[in-house]
């Protein structure tokens, strides 16, 4: 080996402490995440019934568009 085997450990431990480290940031985010992602995915449901709606002629709410088509 070209380094003795205390280094090779002490690389080791870091690189694992780093590992859990990353992993506790990433866990503590993905709460978020996924809320922002459904968050996200009402509202994209959302724009493509209002936008299907829109491109029928109704307005979204239920009304009519009011512009030479029906």
């Amino acid at each position: 080996m070209a380094w003795d085997d205390g280094a090779a450990a002490t690389v080791d431990r870091r690189a694992e402490e780093t590992a859990t480290v990353q992993l506790e940031q990433a866990v503590g985010f993905t709460g978020r995440w996924q809320w922002r992602r459904r968050r996200a995915a009402a509202w994209c449901g959302a724009q493509r019934r209002r936008r299907r709606a829109w491109a029928e002629g109704r307005k979204p709410g239920g009304g009519l568009r009011r512009n030479g088509r029906p």
